[in-house]
């Protein structure tokens, strides 16, 4: 049987149409053949991997005993590297993933063995983008998507490169994964031999996407690769707002000709307005848009968001692209040669080639025009119209003067968060520096994220904690919220929090849609040294599916299920939201930045300022990032009312006990 899942319409359905009349010319018994099992799958999306959008997987198991093909050229056998005359080979099975290109042939060019395409409805068509290297960083995407989401072995995968509009004998001679214009199967499997190999199984020479067929299932790499994301209702409002925020004329009319700078509080929408803008920069001018934060949940959060409102990934079109600071600026250094190619260790040596990197720029050793040649060797990394920043506050000014210099400060947009500060000690100023350009300051006061009441308290908290000058003005239509703070142990009762998810749900809520934090009391590491949250093993128990940011590995990516609550270490979870928020241990955690406070803040004068204040500030700053995190109801557990924390949250209950629920347990 053949199969086209997915996709109804558009070029890669074509070219899985294309590659069925293929196959049904070559083997016709494979349509009806109940042991053959052939599915081409277009527009396929590796959920959480870069690159993420691929063209056409094609899978298939087949009886070998008629699946035959003629081989044009000597092939390797096994793990040999020198090939063998073969006069007749089975096929068992395939796993293949094709990038479909229709470039005209003067939109492609060839370097030895390797593609190189560009796209002449952009602005920028005299830029060349490898079209072998996106084909490679396919077949690793969804290697690692496919060995994330299902138990091992997975098969093997073979990449080829379609040049739909190319004749073959514009081909370059010699061993290559490119397929020409008109395909026949028996083409296509000889350059998928070519590349991959056979094996000798008792005399037989057979192509296999795997040593033991029963191994492997076929079944589940099809499922995989047509499941969808869906979008639950607070990911609707998210994506609305983003398409149809209210964007103002003048912004639009700023963007690229000075540098614009969103200020406010947490939940005013700044990060909202951010993708907003970046949306309609890439839809109406097809710009190439990057967004930067150092919060690698924030950026999988954010690349979920884009992924459900189909923002592509294209190696040389309009896109939107998210990455952590620390994986730009390696790319980047790497590109410009600020770092030694062999350099292993990059965060260690991050601050020294940071230090480099200013002082070329400085003496012009190091100019845009370097970064242009860099990036016309790899325009899908560093060729960018515009940069989006988000918490701008919190980057050091090196870092700053490095994008500013490079890509001028008139390409900027700027999210600063005023005094949610996690990596530096003061706020970064983007309208100064070096290199700095005219900005336009818009100002954000509003909580739009959370319900009046949820502000309300987050004022009350701020002020009972004695937090001077922290206030965000609550959203009046916004009416109703509510805080739920448990003395004890929040998984004393599972009815609790089932009752806390099911109440979600009543408003049209998924468990993703919820967010837990928790402190690093409550990380543990497993038997092989990778950290997990304490908190996802309870849960799991309990029969519900989590995302575990605390997890090096899950933190990558994003969830793909609804059915997944998210859990993040209260470290990484600015910038995140929930319609319900679970703050674990929010005292302990308070504690922890009280305790903190030397090593982040540097070293301070005893003579000149008053240690325990700036700690006490500096903590309950850190405070108020969690506790702005819900849209409608707020949970904090504390181990007792008598810690700092837990005094002040039972100050509170006590004052607006009609919104502020205190429960021991």
């Amino acid at each position: 049987m053949i199969t086209i899942l997915g996709s109804e319409m558009g070029p890669e359905v074509d070219a899985a149409k294309t590659v069925r009349d293929a196959i049904v010319t070559a083997w016709p018994w494979a349509e009806t053949n109940p042991a053959a099992s052939i599915f081409l799958v277009p527009n396929v999306q590796c959920y959480g991997e870069t690159p993420q959008d691929l063209d056409l997987v094609v899978l298939l198991t087949v009886p070998p005993d008629k699946a035959k093909f003629t081989p044009f050229t000597p092939l390797r056998v096994g793990m040999s590297d020198k090939p063998e005359d073969i006069s007749d080979v089975r096929v068992r099975s395939l796993c293949l993933v094709i990038e479909v290109k229709d470039h005209g042939p003067q939109n492609v060019r060839f370097e030895g063995m390797k593609v190189e395409v560009r796209y002449p409805s952009s602005a920028r068509s005299a830029e060349w983008h490898s079209a072998t290297k996106q084909s490679e960083n396919q077949k690793y995407s969804l290697k690692r998507y496919l060995e994330r989401h299902m138990p091992h072995p997975v098969p093997w995968i073979t990449n080829l490169l379609w040049l739909r509009n190319v004749a073959r004998e514009a081909l370059p001679k010699g061993t290559h994964n490119i397929l020409p214009a008109t395909v026949t199967w028996s083409g296509i499997l000889n350059v998928v031999a070519i590349n991959m190999g056979v094996w000798d199984q008792a005399g037989i020479y057979t192509l296999s996407a795997a040593k033991a067929e029963s191994a492997v299932s076929f079944a589940r790499v099809c499922d995989l690769l047509t499941h969808r994301l869906v979008p639950t209702t607070l990911d609707r409002h998210r994506m609305d707002c983003i398409a149809k925020a209210e964007i103002q004329n003048n912004w639009m009319d700023s963007l690229g000709k000075q540098q614009l700078i969103f200020a406010g509080r947490g939940g005013t929408g700044k990060t909202m307005i951010l993708l907003g803008l970046a949306w309609r920069a890439q839809e109406q001018r097809g710009a190439r848009c990057l967004v930067l934060t150092y919060n690698r949940a924030l950026v999988a959060d954010i690349r979920r968001l884009l992924t459900l409102m189909g923002a592509s990934d294209d190696i040389g079109g309009p896109c939107i692209q998210v990455h952590t600071i620390h994986s730009f600026f390696y790319r980047l250094f790497k590109a410009l040669g600020v770092m030694d190619e062999a350099d292993e260790d990059f965060l260690k040596d991050f601050e020294n080639n940071k230090t480099i990197a200013l002082d070329y720029v400085r003496n012009q050793l190091l100019t845009r025009a370097d970064l242009a040649k860099a990036a016309a060797k790899a325009p899908e990394l560093l060729l960018w119209d515009l940069v989006f920043i988000d918490e701008a506050q919190d980057w050091p000014t090196d870092e700053r003067d490095i994008l500013h210099a490079l890509y001028s400060a008139i390409k900027f947009v700027i999210a600063d968060g005023r005094d949610q500060l996690v990596r530096a000690d003061a706020n970064c100023d983007w309208s100064k520096g070096d290199f700095s350009a005219k900005s336009l300051r818009i100002q954000l006061n509003r909580g739009l994220r959370m319900k009046s009441n949820l502000a309300r308290f987050a004022n009350a908290l701020a002020e009972t904690m004695k937090l001077s000058g922290w206030n965000i003005e609550e959203h009046r239509p916004a009416a109703g919220g509510r805080i739920i703070v448990v003395e004890g142990d929040y998984f004393n009762s599972r009815e609790r929090h089932d009752f806390l998810v099911n109440e979600a749900a009543v408003n049209g809520n998924y468990p993703v849609d919820l967010l837990l934090c928790v402190p690093p009391a409550l990380v543990a590491h497993d038997n092989a040294g990778h950290r997990y949250a304490k908190p996802a093993t309870t849960l799991r128990a309990w029969g519900h599916e989590v995302w575990d940011a605390v997890s090096e590995e899950q933190r990558s990516t994003y969830p793909t299920s609804v059915r997944q609550l998210r859990i993040v270490q209260y470290d990484s979870c600015r910038g995140l939201e929930g319609w319900t928020v679970i703050n674990l241990g929010l005292d302990e955690f308070f504690e922890y930045k009280l305790a903190s406070w030397a090593q982040t803040a540097g070293v301070h004068s005893q003579e000149l300022v008053d240690e325990p204040l700036l700690a006490q500030r500096h903590a309950t700053r850190w405070l108020m990032i969690p506790v702005s995190r819900a849209i409608d109801t707020l949970v904090l557990q504390v181990h007792s009312r008598q810690t700092a924390v837990g005094a002040a949250l039972h100050d509170i209950a006590q004052r607006f006990g009609d919104f502020v629920e205190w429960v021991s347990v």
